[in-house]
This record gives C-alpha cells, sequence and structure tokens, in this order.
C-alpha cells in the first residue's frame, strides 16, 4: 500500500487527505484521484450563490524533508510513501487561494478502491498514466483525468454487448412504453417514431394508434400499449433496438467529447509542459551565461592576483634593496660621523696647542715685556738682557711660526671637518632618502598585500558562487531533463488520447453506418407487418361476414346444429379482397354429420410466421413473446 497525503483549498477551507493506492502511482493517476476526491468535496461544500465550477489542479507542489521546503511537482518519482502534496487551484473570481496550516491528514469521506499502477490495452493508452512526469515544480505535470476518463467510459464493444443480450417480451414493452411517457398520445407516439427515424406515413401511424386506442379516449395506456405491442411485434423490436441505438449514440457521443475533452485538457497541460521546459531551458542557459561569466571573472581575478603577486614581490624586493642601501648609508653615516669625531679631536687638540702657543707667546710677550722694563729698569743688564730678549724674539718667532703652523693646521682641519659636515648631511639626506623609499616601498608592500588579499577574498567568494551555479545548472539540467521527458510522455498521451478520439469516431461512424442499412433492412419488413397486419384484418373482417352468412345459411335452412367449415380456395391471395370477389360455397364444404373443431382465428397467428423477425435481421437471437391468451371461437 502507498499513501500520498494530498491538500487543496476547497472553498476557503483547507483539507488534506490520505489517499491509498496499490503501488507508488504515476502523476497522471495521482492527479485523476485526487481530482475525484476533492472535485467531490467542492461539489458538497459548494456555497448557493456560487456557480457550479469544477475542481481543477492548476498545478502541484510537494514538500522536500531535505531542504524543508516546497518544489514543484513534475514527476511521479517524487510521490514517495506518505509525502506531502498540495494541489493549486487558477486563481479566479470565485476561487482565491487562503493562507492558512495544513491540518491532520484523514481519509477521505468516500472510501474509493486504491487504483491499480497500470492500465489496460490498448498498448498507447498503457503509458497516459505517466503522461504527467514532469516534476517538474513542475514541471506541473498532463490531465491526470486521462486515465480515469479512459478507464471510466465504456467501450463501444461493451454497450454493443449490452445491447446484444436477450431481453424478454414484457421488459421490451416497458422500456418502450417509458420512453413514450406515462400516458401516450398521438402526437407523442408520432414524435418517438419520427425521432427514431421508423419510416411509416402519418395516415399508416394515426391508424396504428385508433386501433391500439381500445377506449377511443385519444391516448395509450399501458395495456392499451401492450395490445399495440403484440399487434405489431416487428414495430415494438424496431422501436426498441432503435431506442437502444440511441443510447449506444448518447454513450458513444459522450466518450467522444470525455475523449475530446481530455484530449483538449492534455493538450493545454502539453502546452504548459512545454512552456516549463522552455523556460526551464532559459533558466538553464542564463546560469551557463552566468557560470562562463563567473569563470571570467575569476581568470581575471587569477590575472589580478598574478599581477599583484608580481607587483608584491617587487616591492618586497625594492624593500630589501631599499633595507640594503639604509643600512650601507647607516653605516657610512656611523663612519663618517666617526672621521668627524676624529677630525673634532684633532681639532680639539689643534686648538689646545694654539692655545698652548698663545699661551706661550703671551708669555713670552709678557717675558719680552718684562724683560724690556727689566731693560729699562736695568740699562746695566742691557745686553745681557738684549740677548734674552732676542734669545725670546727668536722664540717668538719660532713660537710665531709654530702658531702660523697650527693655524693652517687649523685651517686645514676646519676645512676638513666642513668637508665632513658636507658628508654628514649628504650622508643624512641619503638616508632620509632611503627611509623614505623605504617607508614607501612597505606602503607598497602593505597595499599590494591588501590587494592580494582582496583578490584572494573575491576569488574565493567567485569560486564559492561558481559552485552554487555549477550546483542549480545541475538542477537546472535535470530539471530540465524531466521536463523534456515530461513533455514527452505528454505528446504520446496526446497522441494516444487522439488515436483514442479517431477510434472512437471511426466506430460511431461505422456503427451509424450499420444502423443506417439495419434501419434500411427493418423498413421493408415494418411496412411488410403493416400490409400483412391490413391483410389480416380484411381477412378476419372476410371470415366474420362468411361466419354471419353461414349462420343466416343454417338458419334458412333449419340445420342450425350443424356447423359448417370453410375451406378457402388454395389459389386465394394474401391481398385484400372484396366481398363479391370471393368464391360462393359449395355444397361439399357442409359436412353434415362429423363433428369438427372450433376454427382458429387469423389473430392467434403469431407474426413470426409470415415475416423475418427484427432481432434475427439485426443477427440476436429472438425471444418467444408472452401473448395473451385469445378466445376459441
Amino acid at each position: 500500500m502507498h499513501t500520498i497525503l494530498a491538500s487543496a483549498d476547497i472553498h476557503g477551507t483547507k483539507l488534506n487527505y490520505e489517499l491509498d493506492f496499490a503501488a507508488q502511482p504515476t502523476l497522471q493517476e495521482f492527479e485523476a484521484r485526487a481530482n475525484a476526491v476533492f472535485g467531490s468535496e467542492s461539489a458538497g461544500r459548494k456555497p448557493a450563490e456560487f456557480p457550479s465550477v469544477p475542481f481543477s489542479i492548476h498545478r502541484m507542489q510537494v514538500f522536500n524533508d531535505a531542504t524543508n521546503g516546497w518544489n514543484d511537482l513534475v514527476s511521479g518519482a517524487q510521490l514517495v510513501d506518505y509525502c506531502q502534496v498540495y494541489l493549486f487551484q487558477k486563481e479566479s473570481s470565485w476561487h482565491k487561494e487562503v493562507q492558512s496550516k495544513i491540518p491532520p491528514a484523514s481519509k477521505p469521506p468516500t472510501a474509493t478502491p486504491p487504483i491499480a499502477v497500470s492500465v489496460p490495452a490498448p498498448a498507447p493508452l498503457i503509458e497516459i498514466p505517466g503522461a504527467g512526469n514532469l516534476n517538474l515544480p513542475s514541471a506541473v505535470p498532463v490531465a491526470a483525468s486521462t486515465a480515469a476518463v479512459l478507464a471510466a467510459q465504456a467501450p463501444v464493444s461493451t454497450i454493443a454487448a449490452a445491447v446484444a443480450e436477450p431481453c424478454a417480451f414484457d421488459q421490451k414493452l416497458r422500456m418502450t412504453f417509458d420512453a413514450f411517457g406515462p400516458t401516450v398520445d398521438l402526437d407523442a407516439f408520432a414524435s418517438v417514431l419520427h425521432r427514431l427515424r421508423i419510416a411509416l406515413n402519418p395516415q399508416t401511424i394515426h391508424d396504428i394508434f385508433l386501433k391500439a386506442d381500445c377506449n377511443q379516449d385519444g391516448l395509450l395506456n399501458f395495456s392499451e400499449y401492450t395490445r399495440l405491442g403484440e399487434t405489431y411485434p416487428t414495430l415494438l423490436d424496431s422501436v426498441f433496438y432503435r431506442l437502444k441505438d440511441e443510447i449506444t449514440d448518447k454513450h458513444q457521443l459522450d466518450a467522444i467529447v470525455t475523449a475530446k475533452a481530455v484530449g483538449a485538457s492534455l493538450a493545454e497541460r502539453l502546452a504548459d509542459v512545454r512552456a516549463s521546459a522552455l523556460q526551464a531551458q532559459r533558466e538553464r542557459d542564463q546560469k551557463n551565461t552566468q557560470i562562463a561569466v563567473t569563470e571570467q571573472e575569476i581568470a581575471n581575478c587569477h590575472g589580478r592576483e598574478r599581477d599583484s603577486m608580481a607587483i608584491l614581490e617587487a616591492a618586497t624586493a625594492e624593500v630589501g634593496n631599499n633595507q640594503n642601501s639604509v643600512i650601507v648609508a647607516r653605516a657610512d653615516v656611523a663612519r663618517i660621523k666617526e672621521a668627524e669625531m676624529t677630525r673634532q679631536s684633532q681639532l680639539q687638540e689643534q686648538l689646545g696647542a694654539e692655545e698652548v702657543s698663545h699661551s706661550k707667546i703671551k708669555s713670552c710677550e709678557m717675558e719680552a715685556q718684562r724683560a724690556q722694563d727689566r731693560l729699562r729698569e736695568l740699562e746695566k743688564m742691557l745686553i745681557d738682557q738684549q740677548q734674552e730678549v732676542n734669545r725670546q724674539h727668536e722664540i717668538l718667532a719660532a713660537a710665531q711660526s709654530e702658531l702660523a703652523a697650527i693655524q693652517g693646521g687649523k685651517a686645514a682641519v676646519i676645512e676638513q671637518l666642513r668637508e665632513v659636515e658636507i658628508q654628514t648631511k649628504v650622508a643624512h639626506e641619503t638616508l632620509h632618502q632611503y627611509e623614505a623609499a623605504l617607508t614607501n616601498s612597505q606602503t607598497r608592500e602593505r597595499e599590494c598585500g591588501q590587494i592580494v588579499n582582496a583578490v584572494r577574498d573575491e576569488l574565493t567568494r567567485i569560486i564559492a558562487t561558481k559552485e552554487i551555479q555549477t550546483r542549480e545548472a545541475t538542477t537546472l539540467a535535470a530539471r530540465e531533463e524531466m521536463h523534456c521527458k515530461a513533455e514527452a510522455e505528454a505528446t504520446r498521451a496526446c497522441d494516444a488520447q487522439a488515436e483514442q478520439i479517431q477510434i472512437l469516431e471511426k466506430e460511431n461512424i461505422e456503427h451509424s453506418v450499420q444502423q443506417r442499412q439495419t434501419e434500411d433492412r427493418e423498413r421493408p419488413l415494418l411496412e411488410q407487418e403493416v400490409r400483412l397486419r391490413l391483410q389480416r384484418e380484411n381477412l378476419e373482417a372476410e371470415e366474420a361476414m362468411l361466419r354471419n352468412e353461414h349462420r343466416s345459411f343454417n338458419s334458412t335452412t333449419h340445420r342450425a346444429g350443424i356447423p359448417i367449415i370453410y375451406e378457402p380456395p388454395s389459389n386465394l391471395t394474401v391481398a385484400p379482397t372484396p366481398h363479391s370477389a370471393l368464391p360462393a360455397l359449395t355444397p361439399t364444404a357442409i359436412a353434415p354429420i362429423a363433428p369438427v373443431q372450433p376454427v382458429q382465428p387469423l389473430s392467434s397467428l403469431p407474426v413470426s410466421s409470415v415475416s423475418p423477425s427484427i432481432a434475427a435481421l439485426r443477427g440476436l437471437s429472438p425471444m418467444p413473446r408472452a401473448r395473451s391468451p385469445q378466445p376459441a371461437v
């Protein structure tokens, strides 16, 4: 047992039923069952002011437990055991989907047997129940009522078999009398005969009706109609079988109309399936285009990543070079500073020597001044002091020469110090440049690293997007494939339904032709029956007249106690014969002594003894007619 939970909105109320199947059904079998169950509920719950709009499934969705969401039902493979399906009707002024919770599932009010999965022959119709395998959330699926309609509608051969069953005489009387009505007047009698194409002229119909109307009230009750059937059994059979043919025609036309309606539903579903397939193809193409754009973006990101990595590597190399240059420059600056400190120490030494020389000069000048003072004071010691002065002047000259040499060395040291300062300034400037270049390189390195990280992040995002798009494209391709399969199945279903319609129309045409041929063969039988009945009535009238003459003859000859037997000549025809043309009674016709049996009237003879049966004409076995007993004469 395979159970599917089906829910729908019926006049603003959510209904949820458990639909049981013998096995996993196809989409058409499920839709047929759902249409039957919810169609009955819709008709029973319809408000009085609503028109009689039948329940019709516009699309279906099935709940996916894996994704915890609803997917379009486009394939019978989605109808797993105990799955929840929701049936959407087409929005109109009489129907709006109400947003509310789906109630717990229950059994349908009217239990119906599980629908079998397979459908009997013809072979093309076996595939019709699977014509809605579209999933198509889709796919969707084809009019599921096809299998149910084709299974429910009786084939022509079945109806013909029902007509071919033998029917009792009383049953024929009752069935045909009900066709005329509770009471039958002349207009109704003639209208039914005209509708059944029984070719009798109005006068004949009028005569038949007046003969059956025993009480002359203008209406035929059932007993009078029974007498009419006994009098005209061929006419009764013709009316009976033509009423059967009329029912057969109605069944055939209903079957054709139903088949055409199913075909139109299948064609509409096929158009929906094709539109869904085209939509799925367009979505797949769009997704493939998006994937191609994403792949191009990935390639561009890879290119930008390579360029950024190259720039980053160049910036890193430049930073290394700049760092080396800064190290060299700092070493030069340190060396220059060390040389500067050496020069400054030398300068300090020169300055110290200069100060020493200055102090020596000052001391010499002071000594010379003291010597001069002593010279002036000690004129006596002029010579000695003059020598001392000369010696001091020589020392002073030597000190001045030494001072000049020291000052020259000082100037050289100062010049060297200036050069060292210039070199230090240049080294500092170079160091600042190298440090600025290093800072810029480090900044570019950070920026390149950020760019590389951004490119990698973007690349990761695009790759993830591509994976999602690839999965969506795979899903769309699967949906498109299911839609294509559903379209193929729907096309086969439409073709099979068109072939079934052609078969039904052909059978209807053949039945109509056969019916016309049968009616043409019945026409002379009806005319013969009317003619024979008229001849029989004429013969009965002549018989009555002869009996009256016989009684008159007996009363004249005073031999009333002897019965007379009339033996008609062997060459007597069945055509109406006037009384004057009858042969005269001969003496040999009188049996004076021998007793005879009573004469059987002609009306007691069965009509089938003089005309073929309508049942035999239609290839059926005739049934014995129950006739009312006739009084013996």
